[in-house]
């Protein structure tokens, strides 16, 4: 059940604000660089991914368990 919670808050983090994982990500490799709008969409469409599967799994545990 932890394990749903935080996969759900990590999509939503990832859908409300994908510059913060960029920053994450590439703090080391570059300066004053900017992310493309690519990768904001498929952070968010991965955001997607994980807040649907956090649901799927919730519903997996309440019903099989």
């Amino acid at each position: 059940m932890i394990r749903c919670v935080i996969i759900g808050l990590l999509g939503v983090a990832m859908l409300a604000k994908p510059d913060i994982f960029w920053k994450l990500e590439c703090f080391f490799r570059t300066k004053s660089g900017q992310p493309s709008l690519w990768y904001f969409r498929m952070l968010r469409a991965g955001g997607v991914v994980f807040v649907a599967a956090a649901v799927l799994m919730m519903l997996y545990l309440q019903l099989f368990s």
